[in-house]
């Protein structure tokens, strides 16, 4: 049979919290809207005595968040992730208003776990942890005065979930791979691609971020992603039969003749 969707509510995932209060303030507001699955990657701890101030009736959410060291890891067992990030750049989708970014996710199938994503408090999302997600929201905002708290961006996009409607999807029979591994494959597409000299090693995101939406659109299983890997593996091989030098020796190569090129003096006029 065919999942349906279950409108559960999305994992909250804060990548390098600074402020204690901002963390019991985000455990608060999950509470009002139904969330509990709270996920922390770095950041402050949420046995800090001002963060369990803050949470007050919900420092059991507090209590049962889950450390974990990556984005990745935090993505383990979630398939579609929405970050939170006013980010934009040449080839990247625009991000979208809450309602429309919270409607596609009441939409989503059931069963497919999902994550609302959010920065810290001081640089918000890099473009690494930006490239982690499937999807861009950001909250409209005065251009003066363009940042938001913390916990009042998790309660806004909360609320846009709350409320919006939620028509069941077409069912589907399979579950697709996680965005962990959609991401491990990502990772693996980049070090082979760049070893076989098809992307750019000074912007290989350039290209890689319209695969990675590809990707998504696919809905892989966990079986294709393993198929998908095994080629990369094998191209791989062939790469260190041929010596070609890793990803990071080429991008490091490139990187200092880029910064020679740019501190040669210009010729002197004749």
């Amino acid at each position: 049979m065919g999942a349906e969707c279950s409108h559960q509510p999305p994992a909250i995932i804060l990548v390098g919290c600074q402020i204690p209060g901002n963390l019991g303030a985000v455990a608060r507001a999950m509470g009002n809207f139904g969330a509990s699955d709270l996920r922390l990657v770095g950041g402050c701890t949420p046995s800090d005595p001002e963060a369990v101030a803050r949470a007050r009736e919900m420092v059991p959410i507090l209590a049962a968040a889950r450390g974990c060291a990556t984005l990745k890891e935090a993505l383990t067992d979630l398939h579609h992730a929405f970050a939170a990030t006013h980010r934009r750049g040449k080839g990247r989708t625009p991000p979208l208003l809450p309602a429309a970014a919270m409607a596609q996710a009441a939409a989503l199938p059931g069963g497919e776990g999902w994550a609302l994503v959010f920065g810290n408090e001081t640089s918000g999302l890099s473009n690494d942890e930006v490239l982690h997600c499937d999807h861009l929201v950001a909250i409209p905002t005065q251009a003066a005065h363009p940042s938001l708290n913390l916990s009042h961006a998790v309660t806004i996009l909360l609320y846009a979930w709350t409320i919006s409607d939620r028509r069941p999807p077409v069912p589907v029979a399979t579950l697709p791979a996680s965005a962990a591994e959609r991401r491990g494959l990502y990772e693996h597409m980049a070090e082979t691609m760049l070893r076989t000299g098809y992307l750019d090693p000074l912007n290989p995101d350039r290209t890689l971020r319209h695969l990675a939406r590809l990707l998504y659109r696919a809905r892989p299983t966990p079986f294709e992603i393993t198929l998908l890997r095994g080629f990369f593996r094998k191209l791989g091989h062939l790469a260190d039969r041929a010596g070609r030098p890793s990803a990071a020796e080429l991008i490091r190569t490139y990187e200092e003749e880029a910064a020679r090129h740019r501190t040669v003096p210009p010729p002197a006029p004749s």
